[in-house]
């Protein structure tokens, strides 16, 4: 009985092991082990060897290549925060800034080394709209995401000026950070603030003031207007006398101011 068992187990465990040589062949690309001398074992363990030494080189090569890849992936960053003409700061959850690009530099009047690690907030924010700027980081940083919001800013020397500024969230495992987007529409106001004024002339204006079409059609006109209008027989809508309807086109055609003088009523 002990004898049966044995040739049992053994039988067993040769079929199995041929499996293990067969598959290791086809694994390894044996294609006849007649055809080659030498223990078959020791040439399977070889060929494994062969294989963990390609697979260590593969893996070597695979790290190298991706370390090159990251540099790269880190030298085209700074380029972009470099030359970025608008202000580019990532901070972390709590408002620490983290990166801080040249054109913020020379907005704010800060250094990279002075404004990493500090709060953004109580650094570039007026004390007024902090509070503000805390919840938009808090909860409206997704609401944000694409879309710009207005702000007043504040340079280094105290200097407030408006800002256009919109935050892009940045899911890191474990955390959370925020890019922030800031752009100086100082300039932009101003022209806004003149065009309302230019705007408001007209009806302050003690002279008459209207605004006519390429068609002749009157469209706007002030209140010191009505004379004229009355002297014309015509009001908002409708066209000017043939003369001075052509007056208008002529003008326009010829890209020219042209001045001229009228009696009506004293």
């Amino acid at each position: 009985v002990f004898t049966a068992v044995i040739s049992l187990i053994s039988i067993r465990t040769n079929r199995l092991l041929k499996r293990i040589e067969n598959f290791s062949r086809e694994a390894l690309d044996i294609k006849n082990p007649n055809d080659v001398g030498g223990n078959q074992l020791v040439l399977i363990e070889d060929r494994v060897s062969q294989l963990i030494r390609a697979v260590m080189s593969s893996r070597e090569q695979l790290n190298k290549r991706h370390a090159i890849e990251l540099r790269e992936s880190n030298a085209l960053k700074a380029a972009v925060l470099s030359a970025a003409l608008d202000c580019i700061i990532t901070i972390n959850r709590v408002g620490e800034i983290l990166e801080f690009n040249p054109a913020s530099e020379k907005m704010f009047g800060f250094t990279y080394d002075e404004a990493t690690g500090k709060d953004m907030v109580k650094m570039i924010i007026p004390s007024e709209y902090r509070a503000g700027m805390r919840q938009h980081l808090v909860d409206g940083a997704e609401s944000l995401e694409g879309r710009r919001a207005e702000l007043v800013a504040m340079r280094r020397n105290g200097e407030s000026f408006p800002v256009e500024f919109t935050v892009s969230p940045i899911q890191l495992e474990g955390e959370i950070l925020f890019t922030v987007y800031l752009h100086d529409i100082t300039e932009r106001k101003k022209a806004e603030e003149e065009i309302h004024s230019l705007a408001k002339f007209p009806g302050e204006s003690p002279s008459a003031v209207m605004r006519v079409n390429h068609h002749g059609v009157i469209i706007y006109v002030n209140d010191a207007s009505k004379p004229l209008l009355d002297y014309w027989a015509c009001s908002i809508g409708q066209t000017l006398p043939i003369f001075w309807k052509q007056y208008i086109v002529e003008a326009l055609e010829k890209h020219i101011v042209k001045d001229t003088e009228l009696i009506c009523d004293g």
